[in-house]
């Protein structure tokens, strides 16, 4: 045995020769075979099947970028996941399985291009509904028998889905066609403003605005599909402990929990730091971008976010962190009546709250910062807005609403 680094001679199998008519360049689409020729060898036509660290960055490179070097040429054939999508959606839809229409709206689309806007008017329902073979014979049976569907109504010749809401209330909710199911979950689920989060709050956001058959089970294989969510979110299950309950606030504002998250690289706006509070009971969450993580940073932010905002709050909570355990941050809790808790030393999950919000946002930030991670600052204030207007697993509610 012989360590890695010492370990420099060449192996039988990534240098003898082989026959090239005995591969399949479909089967290995990602291999990469230079051919060395010899002044002395006759026959001249010896295959090195050998892959180096300096090959595969030029590889990676040319993968990268449209006009590829000479030296090295791979092609492939491509599938992009819109594509793949497209086709699941279609492919998995029965006879039964027909989508409708949305409000008027015009919003962005993905985070690919955020510039480009999609077109959810009223306008482009109606025509999308009348391609809709399912939709179209829908609409005929209804104009000719309205009674024999209760739950449905035609309006300005857009087929629309009566849904109870919150118990009583029926809402008109446009019935979406197959071919504008893909923009919707692009919308609200890739974009910046959507946040990459998970199936139930991309459900509940898409629930009162949409209709189609089987929607949950689109939307769950739609994010299970999302490269990004598989890349970079993280599996937090646990077995059940022994728990000790926690009185929760009695009121909004009033015990706010506070970290400072640091970024990994520099943004290109000079920030490097994230100052993050959050409402316990609301689960409401504060974020401010520094170039610097110290005491007057904290402290003007309380200040102006919080106390000047929204009023005094009773306790705050934080780390043992010397930008938070100083004399600045004591004067003003102390003129404002707030109490100030810390946590343990070495023991973050007394801090869950914001804590846990940290590694949420995180994980989000990776899946829009992974072509250029120095504009992760761009998309902060996107996320936050994300998570506050979706509802909460813990509280069944969203963070703005309370």
């Amino acid at each position: 045995y012989k360590r890695g680094r010492c370990n420099c001679d060449a192996d039988l199998l990534s240098r003898f020769p082989f026959d090239k008519a005995d591969t399949d360049d479909d089967a290995h689409p990602l291999r990469i075979r230079s051919y060395t020729p010899s002044t002395t060898d006759p026959i001249n036509t010896l295959q090195v099947n050998a892959i180096t660290r300096s090959t595969t960055r030029q590889l990676l490179r040319n993968r990268q970028s449209p006009a590829s070097s000479s030296s090295t040429s791979l092609s492939t054939t491509t599938i992009t996941r819109s594509k793949t999508k497209k086709n699941t959606i279609r492919g998995s839809r029965d006879a039964a399985d027909v989508p409708v229409s949305h409000s008027t709206m015009t919003t962005t689309s993905t985070a690919d291009n955020p510039s480009q806007t999609i077109d959810f008017s009223m306008d482009r329902i109606r025509n999308e509904q009348m391609k809709d073979p399912h939709l179209r014979r829908r609409i005929q049976a209804i104009n000719k028998d309205p009674h024999h569907f209760p739950n449905n109504i035609i309006e300005q010749q857009v087929l629309f889905k009566l849904v109870t809401r919150n118990g009583n209330t029926k809402l008109k909710i446009p019935w979406l066609p197959v071919s504008m199911i893909s923009d919707v979950l692009s919308a609200y689920h890739d974009h910046p403003m959507s946040g990459h989060f998970g199936v139930n709050r991309t459900y509940n956001k898409i629930k009162g605005k949409f209709f189609w058959f089987q929607m949950y089970d689109t939307i769950k294989r739609y994010v299970r599909s999302c490269t990004e969510c598989a890349r970079f979110n993280v599996q937090r299950k646990k077995k059940p402990g022994f728990l000790q309950q926690e009185q929760p606030p009695d009121g909004v504002f009033e015990v706010m929990q506070m970290d400072f998250w640091t970024a990994p690289v520099r943004s290109y706006n000079g920030n490097q730091y994230v100052l993050i509070i959050t409402d316990r009971l609301s689960k409401y969450v504060f974020a401010r971008t520094l170039p610097s993580a110290t005491a007057k940073d904290a402290a003007e932010m309380i200040f102006e976010d919080i106390i000047l905002k929204h009023g005094a709050i009773r306790c705050l909570q934080s780390d043992q962190g010397s930008h938070f355990k100083n004399e600045l941050l004591a004067a003003i809790t102390k003129l404002t009546g707030c109490k100030q808790v810390f946590s343990i030393p070495y023991h973050p999950m007394s801090n869950g709250q914001v804590e846990r919000f940290n590694s949420t946002f995180c994980d989000q930030l990776k899946k829009y910062c992974n072509d250029n991670i120095n504009d992760w600052d761009v998309y902060l204030q996107s996320i936050v807005w994300a998570y506050n207007s979706g509802i909460h697993a813990t509280t069944n509610f969203i963070p703005y609403e309370l």
